[in-house]
C-alpha cells in the first residue's frame, strides 16, 4: 500500500538538475523552429524522502518505492500517458472470468549486481520467489494480495512449509511464463503488477544474503537494507550511494533491456532540510539547480512572479487524498494540552459525536488552509473533496466515479454537493453552527478542545498551516471548538502519525493531517479499504482502531467504538460492494455509496491532493512516466531534462497534446 507522509509544503518536488547536453530536438510547444537541447544527468532536492528500505516487496512507504521502482523491473509499467505497457513481460492474457492471468517474459531482462556485472537472467521463478519472500518478511503490503491470490491467505496462516506453498496460486510454468490464479474475478489485476509486492527476487542471491526462502526474515538477513550491494538490479538504474540527510545517487544500468528510453546517465537526490525557503530558488539562480518552487508566502513573491513571467508552470494533478483523520480511540496523551482525565474523555466523546465532526467539516476553510504558502489559484488547484480520485473509474455510459458519489450522497442525506476538485465543497460557517447546536442537543459540552499535531522545525509554513486551520475552525464555530496546536519536531511527528514505532507516542493526537493515500490499483476499493475495520485497513492505526493482535478486552472496546461511530455500517456497505464481481457499473455504484457514507458521517474530512504548486523548471513537460495507481509515476525512465527553461507556452502545448492522447 502506498502510504504517504505529508511532504514538504513545496511537495511537488521542485527538481534541481545538472549535467551536459547530449541531444537536440524541436520544441513541441512552439512554432516548431526552436531547438531544445537535453542533459544526461538529473539532480533533485529532497526533504523527507529518505531511502529506508530496499526490501521492495516488504515496504509500504512511498519514500522507499520512489527509489526501488527504478532498481527492479516489474511485469508491466506505465508510460508517459499512463498506459500499462510491457516491462519484464512482453505480453499477457487472462481467462474468460479474469481469474487466471498469464504473463510471458521478454528475452534480455537480466539481473546485475551493484557494480553492473551480470548475475543471471530473470526467470518466471523469480516472481514466485518474490511473493514468497514477501510473506517471509511480513510485508507491510501483503494485505494487498493476501486474499486475492488463491491459497495465499492459507499459506500465511500455515506452517509455511514447501508443501503448503504448493497450493498458492503463483506458478512458474516455465522459465518465461508466470501464472497467477485469483480467488475471484478481477478484471483490473494487471494494474496490480506495477506494485513492488509482485516484483521478482533471484532466490540464489536472496539466500546468499542470509535469507532462506520459506523462513521468517531474521535480523541477520541482509537483503534489501539501504546499501547498494543488498539487492540485484534489473531496472533502469543502479543505486550508487545512499547517505542519510546528504545524498542519494543512481547510475544508469547499462544492461537494461530498454536503454533507448533511459535518457539520464546519473540521478542525484540532494538533501534540503526545508528550513531556508529560498534555498531552491537561490540554487536555481546561481546555476546550481535547474528547477525551483515559487513560494507564495515569500514577502517578495510577486517580484519572482514578475521576473519569471512566461516561464511559470504548475505541477499536475495527482491521485492522492490527504485530510483530517480522527483518533477514535486515543491511548496516548504525552503530547497534549488536555491536563485532566475529564478533559481527555471529553475530547474523545466529542470526536465520537457525528454532529461535532460535521461541525468541523463545515468550519474548515480548506482554500484558506492551502493558501498559506500558495497563490489563490494554486490553493484551489490542490483541493480534493473525497477519499479517492474523481476520475479513477468510469461507468460504461461515461459517468465519472465522482458523479456516482455525489448521487449516493444526495440519496443518503437529501443534500446536493459538488465533490469535484478545485473548491471547498463543505465550508459553510452557518451550517457549522447548526451542527454545534445539534451536538449540544446530543449532550456534548462546549467548548470542545482538540489536539492537532504540527511540525515545529521544518519551516514556518507547517506552523502557519496549523494556525490557519485553528483560526478557521474556531472562528466558524464561534469558539465552541478550540484547536490546540501541539508543536513537535519533524521526527516526532512522522513517527507519531505515520511510522508509529514508539508505543509511547503512537497516534498521540485527537486528529492529524499528516498521512495520505494513493491508489494501488484501478478500483474504488483501493481507497475504501483503508478505513475498513473488518479488513484491518491501513489507516486503522491512525484512527486508533487496529484490532489485529490485541487482547479481547481491547478488541471489545474497539468494536463498541466502531458501532458507536457507524463504522460498522461502513464495513457492511464496503463488503456489499466487494461482493459484486460480474457487473462493473453496479460495483462502482456500490462503492460510491461507501464513499458517500464516509463523507456524510464526517468519518474522514478530505482536504487536498498531494501538494501542487508553481515552479520554474527545465524538466521537459510530460516526458516522465504517469500513473494514476501503483508506483509507476516514480520511475525515471522516459524523463528528459532540457538545458533551457520550460516556457509556459511550451508546457501548455504539451499538456494539450497529452490530454488529447489520453482521451483517445
Amino acid at each position: 500500500m502506498k502510504k504517504v507522509f505529508t511532504l514538504a509544503l513545496a511537495a511537488f518536488m521542485a527538481l534541481s538538475l545538472v549535467g551536459c547536453s547530449n541531444t537536440t530536438t524541436t520544441d513541441p510547444g512552439t512554432s516548431g523552429t526552436t531547438e531544445v537541447t537535453y542533459k544526461d544527468s538529473y539532480t533533485v532536492t529532497y526533504t523527507t524522502e529518505e531511502l529506508e528500505s530496499m526490501d521492495y516487496v516488504a515496504t509500504n512507504k512511498a519514500n522507499n518505492h520512489q527509489h526501488n521502482v527504478n532498481f527492479v523491473e516489474g511485469l508491466l509499467e506505465n508510460n508517459q500517458y499512463g498506459d500499462y505497457v510491457g516491462a519484464a513481460a512482453e505480453s499477457y492474457e487472462y481467462n474468460e472470468d479474469s481469474t487466471v492471468w498469464t504473463f510471458h517474459l521478454r528475452d534480455g531482462v537480466t539481473w546485475v549486481d551493484a557494480t553492473g556485472e551480470y548475475y543471471a537472467d530473470m526467470t518466471a521463478q523469480d516472481f514466485v520467489t518474490g511473493l514468497r519472500h514477501a510473506v517471509d518478511a511480513n510485508s507491510e503490503t501483503l494485505s494487498l494480495v493476501q486474499n486475492l491470490i488463491v491459497g495465499l491467505n492459507d499459506y500465511v496462516n500455515s506452517d509455511r512449509s514447501d508443501a503448503a506453498w504448493e497450493s498458492v496460486g503463483v506458478k512458474a510454468l516455465d522459465d518465461k511464463t508466470v501464472e497467477y490464479t485469483l480467488v475471484s474475478p478481477t478484471t483490473y489485476f494487471y494494474t496490480y503488477t506495477t506494485y513492488p509486492i509482485l516484483y521478482p527476487i533471484n532466490q540464489e542471491f536472496l539466500e546468499s544474503q542470509g535469507c532462506p526462502l520459506g523462513q521468517e526474515k531474521s535480523d541477520s538477513c541482509a537483503f534489501g537494507t539501504t546499501t547498494p550491494e543488498s539487492i540485484l538490479y534489473s531496472g533502469p538504474y543502479i543505486l550508487n550511494s545512499n547517505v542519510s540527510q546528504s545524498e542519494i545517487t543512481y547510475v544508469k544500468n547499462e544492461s537494461y533491456w530498454d536503454l533507448d528510453n533511459v535518457h539520464l546517465n546519473t540521478v542525484t537526490y540532494v538533501y534540503d532540510s526545508g528550513q531556508d525557503t529560498y534555498s531552491q530558488i537561490n540554487g536555481f539562480e546561481n546555476g546550481q539547480y535547474d528547477a525551483a518552487a515559487l513560494n507564495a508566502s515569500w514577502a517578495d513573491y510577486q517580484d519572482y512572479a514578475d521576473k519569471y513571467d512566461g516561464y511559470i508552470t504548475m505541477t499536475d494533478t495527482n491521485s492522492y487524498s490527504f485530510g483530517i483523520q480522527w483518533n477514535f480511540n486515543r491511548q496516548n496523551f504525552n503530547l497534549t494540552a488536555h491536563e485532566t482525565e475529564e478533559e481527555r474523555q471529553a475530547s474523545q466523546d466529542a470526536i465520537h459525536n457525528t454532529n461535532v465532526r460535521k461541525a468541523v467539516q463545515h468550519a474548515l476553510d480548506t482554500q484558506a488552509y492551502m493558501a498559506v504558502n500558495l497563490t489563490e489559484e494554486a490553493a484551489a488547484a490542490n483541493l480534493r473533496n473525497l477519499n479517492g480520485v474523481p476520475n479513477l473509474v468510469t461507468t460504461s455510459d461515461g459517468r465519472l466515479y465522482v458523479d456516482l458519489v455525489e448521487e449516493a450522497y444526495t440519496e443518503l442525506t437529501g443534500e446536493t454537493v459538488d465533490l469535484s476538485d478545485g473548491h471547498s465543497a463543505f465550508y459553510d460557517p452557518e451550517k457549522a453552527m447548526e451542527y454545534v447546536e445539534a451536538a449540544k442537543a446530543d449532550g456534548v459540552e462546549f467548548p470542545v478542545h482538540l489536539d492537532l499535531l504540527a511540525i515545529s522545525d521544518s519551516g514556518q509554513a507547517y506552523i502557519d498551516r496549523a494556525n490557519a486551520m485553528k483560526a478557521s475552525i474556531e472562528g466558524a464555530t464561534e469558539g465552541n471548538i478550540i484547536i490546540d496546536v501541539i508543536l513537535q519536531p519533524y521526527d516526532t511527528v512522522i513517527d507519531t502519525a505515520f511510522n508509529m514505532t514508539n508505543p509511547d507516542t503512537m497516534a498521540d493526537y485527537d486528529f492529524n493531517t499528516q498521512a495520505g493515500w494513493g491508489p494501488d490499483y484501478i478500483d474504488p476499493s483501493t481507497f475504501t479499504n483503508v478505513f475498513s475495520f473488518s479488513r484491518n485497513g491501513d489507516f486503522m492505526k491512525n484512527i486508533g482502531l487496529l484490532a489485529a493482535g490485541e487482547d479481547s478486552a481491547t478488541v471489545a472496546r474497539m468494536n463498541e467504538i466502531v458501532e458507536l461511530i457507524g463504522l460498522d455500517e461502513y464495513d457492511r456497505l464496503n463488503d456489499e460492494a466487494w461482493a459484486i464481481l460480474d457487473d462493473l457499473d453496479a460495483r462502482y455504484e456500490a462503492f460510491a455509496k461507501v464513499d458517500a457514507y464516509l463523507l456524510a458521517n464526517a468519518l474522514y474530512l478530505p482536504i487536498s491532493m498531494q501538494t501542487r504548486g508553481e515552479r520554474v523548471t527545465k524538466v521537459a513537460p510530460y516526458s516522465s512516466a504517469y500513473s494514476m495507481s501503483g508506483t509507476g509515476q516514480y520511475k525515471l525512465k522516459y524523463i528528459q531534462v532540457q538545458n533551457e527553461m520550460v516556457t509556459t507556452e511550451q508546457w501548455q502545448a504539451a499538456q494539450e497534446a497529452w490530454l488529447n492522447h489520453s482521451a483517445d
